[in-house]
């Protein structure tokens, strides 16, 4: 339960959402980027590069819904990070 009533809180692990379409829904972003030095997480950072985690947002922004942007597909849709990764990171979602 949130401030009094009960809210659904959702992970969006896809390719990001384009800031522009951004509600006041969105609390919160992180981008996993791969360099020389391993798997970096940038937070705050989740520009969509090729628009399908924000078509998948618009889909479910309609809902009472806090929305959390994990972005780890690229342009070429190659997935940045592993699944146990994202578990460790979303678990007190």
């Amino acid at each position: 339960m949130i401030g009094g009533k009960d809210e659904v809180r959702c992970a969006i692990v896809d390719s990001g959402v384009q800031r522009e379409l951004s509600g006041n829904n969105i609390f919160g972003g992180i981008t996993f980027k791969r360099s020389e030095a391993g798997i970096e997480i940038i937070e705050n950072e989740y520009q969509d590069e090729n628009g399908h985690g924000s078509m998948v947002y618009r889909t479910l922004a309609q809902t009472d819904t806090e929305f959390y942007i994990v972005k780890v597909l690229r342009i070429h849709q190659r997935i940045i990070t592993s699944y146990s990764n994202l578990h460790f990171l979303l678990r007190d979602l």
